[in-house]
């Protein structure tokens, strides 16, 4: 490849505390991108346009991790656990293309199909610019109207999203009006203040708010005066159902493009082989109207094809990687630490790496006490935040990482990870150390001194303090972990029951606030604006008291919190009201300060050993990610600057 001619100068555009690199042409300045060479006798033919009339006027740069790739080469990585789950695994290789998305190092949002953003005083209303001369992967224009397309007339539609477009669309219950402003410029308005809509659009787990509309538009009642006989020609028995398989729905575009090769898409590769019912692989090729450059001005991507063979057996994934089939994959829940060590013999034959995964949730696992408990003695004792200290340094957390977790990590609380910007060593810390003595001690200070003839305290009526922790069914390390612990508390005269439920009971349970205490991940640890429900009780997976989450959001279950959370929940309404950054961030480190200060759930240890694996073949992969759904690995790493080596 060689370098363009024309000229250009590097410039960073500041937008809200939000930096990115773009290319600044002047005026009179002939472009001169430079294309992969398959698409070379395409551009010949008169087929496919020049390179510079496909991109926008101000394409995306991306600068590559290492270094400035070359074009050619597929990357092979898997669709595992059943087809229904490929358009997941698809929307994080190639799929990830919001309004706006997260920075390679997460943390913060910029920029993406829409080039700029504002909002304005009171976070009710949001104006983006979209990129001039941005084409779909047809090569149509995308427009505002794209936009309203996806919001109004798909998200809105009850029959196509039948629980309404989804809360990062809505506030209280209203959902969001979208108005085009021009061709390039669309508003969003919302009723109240919504402070974290940007972070929100730039979600993984949200809708991409756009979809094409010149294509859908042909499958929605709305404009097609043929639809009735589409249906019957497609043999759906809705247009709800053809319209899902053709554009999208309440899953995502991504599953569409799985199947429907003819959808327009913004994505680095679109899929030309879909899955039929019987595929053995999903294959993705170069989008040649994708957006996006690098520093020395050679369009993305890089590779020609993304090809995803479907896997249904962990064992065989396995197998595929040490006899270096497979090119990238990235499995923290089947790729175990067990495993790590039968990868680590087989790298020098399959010619791969390991690359260090940083989760989004920080502890192994979080034991929940219910402090809204119904049964008065138990809510007395857990609402008693010494009671809570000396179950904690009753337990032998090396113990169980030694045990359960190879030797991997370290005693924490359910508090953000080192990697995080609220990263708090105080809180990451406090009341791990294993010390039995004084956890009797505290039982004995708060009264707790009368036991039954088997050890255990007893509570004033001399029933025994006992608590039942519910489990699922498919969270064996927390089951050992419990084990474990289980021994721990006897010895200082607390009796654990272990309730070992499957998934639906132990929603019902928790729901219902029917349980004792609960046991899950300690979620929160890199997205915690995002994700604040074990430090704030805004909904029901505030797991340590849901019925203060349900006062919050008016539900007639609720129980009206104690003085100091109610002022966290004011301190999160603030929170929410504002788009500026830095008081987002100082209000949520005060409410995260007063989570540490009343230290509601006990943490285990840190999670940490999770792995994925790259092919030594393929270039820019980082060899460190952000493992997470919301970011969504590997998505924000730029897989369209991933390369294959020279061999």
């Amino acid at each position: 490849m060689t370098t363009s001619k024309y000229l250009r100068k590097q410039a960073i555009i500041g937008l809200g505390g939000v930096v990115l690199t773009a290319l600044m042409v002047f005026p009179g300045a002939a472009l001169a991108f430079n294309q992969a060479p398959a698409l070379d006798s395409e551009v010949e033919a008169g087929t496919l346009p020049p390179v510079d009339d496909r991109l926008p006027a101000q394409p995306m740069v991306l600068e590559p991790l290492d270094e400035v790739g070359v074009y050619g080469g597929s990357l092979r990585t898997d669709i595992l656990g059943g087809t229904d789950r490929g358009y997941g695994w698809i929307n994080r290789i190639i799929g990830y293309e919001p309004l706006v998305r997260w920075a390679p190092e997460g943390g913060r949002v910029i920029p993406n199909i829409a080039e700029s953003w504002e909002a304005n005083d009171d976070s009710t209303e949001f104006i983006f610019k979209l990129r001039e001369g941005l084409r779909w992967s047809d090569g149509a224009p995308v427009t505002a109207h794209d936009v309203t397309f996806f919001v109004e007339d798909m998200a809105k539609n009850t029959e196509l999203f039948p629980g309404g477009p989804g809360g990062h669309l809505e506030v209280n219950g209203q959902p969001v009006v979208v108005e085009a402003l021009d061709d390039l410029t669309i508003k969003f308005t919302f009723a109240d203040p919504y402070g974290l809509f940007i972070q929100q659009l730039a979600n993984a787990n949200n809708q991409p708010a756009i979809a094409p509309r010149h294509y859908g538009e042909q499958f929605h009642p709305a404009y097609a005066e043929d639809l009735d006989a589409k249906v019957a020609a497609s043999g759906f028995t809705s247009w709800v159902e053809l319209f899902q398989q053709k554009v999208g729905g309440p899953t995502g575009n991504n599953f569409a493009s799985w199947v429907n090769p003819e959808l327009p898409s913004l994505h680095a590769w679109t899929v030309t082989q879909p899955y039929d019912g019987s595929s053995s692989q999903v294959v993705a090729k170069r989008n040649p109207y994708y957006w996006k450059v690098d520093t020395a001005e050679n369009q993305l991507p890089y590779l020609d094809e993304v090809v995803f063979p479907i896997i249904g057996d962990t064992e065989v994934l396995k197998l595929m990687v040490m006899n270096g089939q497979i090119d990238f994959t990235y499995r923290p829940q089947n790729l175990t630490l067990a495993d790590k060590a039968v990868f680590f013999d087989s790298m020098e034959a399959g010619q791969y790496h390991f690359i260090e995964l940083s989760p989004d949730v920080s502890a192994t696992q979080a034991i929940h006490l219910n402090l809204t408990t119904t049964d008065p003695n138990r809510n007395a004792l857990f609402n008693e935040k010494d009671f809570r200290i000396a179950l904690s340094h009753a337990i032998d957390r090396q113990e169980i990482i030694d045990i359960i977790y190879v030797g991997q990590g370290e005693p924490y609380q359910v508090a953000p990870r080192p990697e995080s910007q609220f990263y708090d060593e105080v809180f990451a810390h406090q009341y791990t150390e294993f010390d039995p003595d004084l956890a009797n001690q505290m039982l004995d200070d708060l009264g707790l001194t009368d036991r039954n003839s088997a050890g255990i305290r007893l509570f004033e009526d001399s029933s025994p303090i006992s608590i039942q922790v519910d489990v699922r069914t498919d969270t064996t390390p927390q089951i050992d972990g419990l084990e474990l612990i289980q021994r721990y508390w006897a010895d200082v005269g607390i009796e654990l029951r272990i309730n070992v439920i499957d998934s639906a009971l132990y929603r019902e349970r928790q729901v219902g606030n029917l349980f004792e205490a609960i046991s899950n991940v300690g979620a929160g640890g890199l997205n915690e604006m995002l994700n604040p429900r074990l430090y704030v009780p805004i909904n029901d997976n505030a797991l340590y008291a849901v019925p203060w989450s349900y006062w919050y959001n008016e539900d007639p279950r609720g129980i009206e919190p104690d003085e100091t959370t109610m002022r966290q929940l004011e301190l999160y309404d603030d929170f929410l009201a504002t788009a500026d950054e830095a008081r987002q961030v100082e209000l949520f480190a005060e409410i995260l300060g007063i989570a540490r200060d009343e230290f509601r759930t006990l943490g285990i240890s840190l999670i940490t050993g999770t792995y994925a694996i790259a092919g030594d073949k393929m270039g820019n992969i980082p060899t460190k990610m952000i493992d997470s759904a919301i970011y969504p690995t590997p998505a924000p790493t730029n897989p369209s600057t991933w390369y294959v080596k020279a061999q």
